[in-house]
């Protein structure tokens, strides 16, 4: 009992339930209510009562005191992770748009590289007509150079005169 007020601490000791050496319960003797049951995990040493609290004197208190702050952790961890992994939503809806927009930009090099790959063989078999007509070309001059130089008698100049050159 606390002092001369109405609280009453009492600490069960027996195996039932209700008479547990684990359960505590302030209770007030003028109204016959009890204010406050708590049960911990270990069993009850002592209680030790003040006007401003009471509070039990082993370590399951502590252990309560414990588990509470590592509760609060979790949620605080547990909030955290919510927020993760919303931006990690957020973050890879964002890489698939990017990677959408890469694809079509590569499918799009791949359709101009085809078409200048396409330009390139047009232009080489170009070039190769080209160089055939030349070399054509070439050989119509040649023979032509050729011919009219066989129609021609050969001649030599000497000292300004024209000899002719006959074949026998």
């Amino acid at each position: 009992m606390l002092f001369s007020s109405s609280l009453l601490a009492i600490v069960g000791a027996g195996e039932e339930p209700s008479l547990s050496p684990r359960r505590h319960c302030l209770f007030n003797t003028t109204s016959g209510t009890a204010l406050r049951e708590l049960n911990f995990l270990t069993s009850i040493l002592s209680v030790r009562m003040n006007r401003k609290r009471a509070t039990k004197d082993d370590q399951s208190t502590e252990y309560q005191k414990h588990l509470m702050e590592e509760e609060q952790k979790v949620e605080v961890l547990k909030l955290r992770l919510k927020i993760e992994k919303e931006r990690n939503r957020s973050q890879a809806n964002e890489m698939a748009s990017l990677r959408a927009a890469k694809d079509e930009e590569i499918m799009e090099y791949r359709k101009l590289l085809m078409e200048e790959k396409q330009k390139n063989k047009e232009l080489s078999d170009e070039v190769e007509r080209l160089q055939q007509l030349q070399e054509e070309h070439n050989c119509v001059l040649l023979l032509l150079v050729v011919m009219s130089h066989e129609k021609q008698p050969n001649t030599q100049r000497t000292g300004g005169r024209k000899i002719n050159n006959l074949r026998a």
